[in-house]
């Protein structure tokens, strides 16, 4: 695993150490991200049945063909740039962030 990779994990997983958020009937590893173009607050969450990654905000809540430059440009579903921003899977991929140490 490469070290920015490990990285991105490591932030990812500590914010998730230090969310107050608790897990409800869908989602767990809930925890919030500020949007750096508004004022809004948007959840970033795992779904416990298929181990994805999902966002709040609307981006991602409504599949469309993806617009980011990159192997996903054109396909199709759900994305955002909060969820690329921090280095998780789009499209529904599954992924489990593990604390990783760095050498």
């Amino acid at each position: 695993m490469n070290s920015a990779l490990a990285v991105r994990n490591n932030a990812v997983a500590e914010l998730i150490r230090q969310s107050d958020l608790p897990d409800n009937k869908r989602w767990k590893n809930r925890f919030k991200i500020h949007s750096e173009t508004s004022g809004r607050v948007y959840i970033i969450s795992q779904n416990k049945f298929h181990g994805h990654w999902g966002c709040s905000c609307m981006s991602w809540r409504v599949p469309k063909f993806c617009k980011i430059p990159g192997p996903n440009y054109g396909k199709y579903g759900r994305y955002c740039k909060h969820l690329t921003a921090l280095g998780l899977p789009l499209f529904e991929q599954p992924y489990e962030v593990q604390r990783i140490r760095l050498k």
